[in-house]
């Protein structure tokens, strides 16, 4: 939450009042801070002022936003594994940005989250970001072990204690200081410092989590919040999809999906971290095929261009993500078998689709014949 700024009297007097933000604060017209904290007309009025001033965001113009972006060369992106996507995307997951991978059960949503949190917490000097992961997990799908055993795919030379048996001890892994007794270590690390999770059990107590997260992003030194996935615990509570509630309870939880939204977009923006959300899909029957890609804003969320799949918590939610990719399950009928992934949504690349197959190290590129 953003602090108070403002005359330092007034400010201690509004925090023994309880009010401590700056959200809070502007909640309040000027006659209610007059009765709260007994100051003059202009004195309240003054407060509110230097208050919405300091909270606003500063304008940048874009060459300065090139600036910062040239500044930041190396730790722009999140490579994701899949050569083809990283390669669309110029680079990866963008950080300071919401990026949605939404697609129906068994298409790999958490295996490439799973391949971004072990891309993250990587080393720089290996395509890494060298920082923590803070993941939340509504799923309950979360595994240590099959992180573990990705980690261990992508980067061999950092947590394969194996590795170092098959005579690989070469002059790039020594200047890392690879030995086998050190990469066990560094495998307990990544697990046991680098990724912290987290459980919600409500969309209401997800939302609190997300807007209080600010503190232990920055100390634990974050650069990626995985969401995995937004949908289910909305869908858990009724008003998605099918079998929809009363429509006051469906505007509730839209509210509640948006005020996540915006904490998200908050921690990526103010702290540069990338935020990844997964996302389930719903049939929308109502929609005719052929307007895949259309302008109408009812169409905003289709995934598929043949099934007339939409992406589930409806479109005020698909605005809210700066890219979207959608993936598919197995095209040929086999479980490790070609699977397609398209990008639906994005400000930096056309729309794409791309081959993929989910392997020990995650979801990985197939070349398109």
């Amino acid at each position: 939450m953003l602090p108070l700024d403002c005359d330092k009297h007034v400010k201690a007097k509004l925090e023994t009042r309880g009010v401590r933000s700056a959200e809070e604060a502007l909640k309040k017209s000027e006659l209610d801070v007059i009765e709260l904290i007994d100051v003059s007309l202009g004195k309240a009025s003054k407060a509110l002022r230097q208050i919405a001033k300091g909270a606003c965001p500063k304008p940048i113009n874009a060459f300065q936003m090139k600036e910062k972006s040239a500044g930041q060369k190396g730790g722009n992106f999140i490579k994701t594994g899949v050569k083809t996507l990283d390669e669309a995307l110029l680079g990866g997951v963008p950080v300071g940005t919401i990026t949605e991978f939404v697609a129906p059960a068994g298409s790999g949503k958490t295996q490439m989250c799973l391949g971004l949190v072990a891309q993250t917490c990587a080393p720089k000097n290996f395509g890494g970001l060298d920082a923590s992961v803070v993941f939340v997990d509504t799923e309950q799908t979360f595994s240590s072990n099959r992180l573990a055993e990705i980690a261990k795919k992508r980067f061999p030379e950092i947590y394969d204690k194996d590795y170092y048996k098959d005579g690989n001890n070469n002059d790039s892994v020594s200047n890392f200081g690879g030995m086998d007794k050190d990469a066990e270590m560094r495998l307990e690390k990544l697990l046991a410092e680098k990724v912290f999770v987290v459980t919600p059990q409500s969309l209401q107590e997800l939302k609190v989590r997300i807007e209080n997260l600010k503190p232990a992003l920055t100390q634990s030194d974050a650069k990626l919040i995985v969401i995995d996935s937004v949908a289910r615990l909305a869908r858990a509570e009724g008003g998605i999809g099918a079998g929809s509630s009363s429509s006051e309870s469906l505007v509730k939880r839209q509210n509640i999906l948006s005020s996540i939204a915006a904490a998200l977009k908050r921690h990526a923006e103010q702290l540069n971290v990338a935020v990844v959300v997964t996302n389930q899909v719903t049939t929308n029957t109502n929609i005719n095929s052929n307007c895949y890609n259309s302008n109408d804003p009812a169409k905003a969320n289709m995934v598929s261009r043949d099934s007339q799949v939409a992406a589930a918590l409806g479109t005020k939610w698909a605005h809210c993500v700066n890219v979207r990719i959608s993936m598919s399950g197995a095209i040929d009928g086999k479980a490790d078998g070609k699977r397609e992934m398209r990008v639906v949504k994005s400000p930096r690349t056309a729309l794409s689709r791309f081959l993929y197959r989910i392997t020990a190290s995650g979801c990985a590129s197939i070349d398109i014949d």
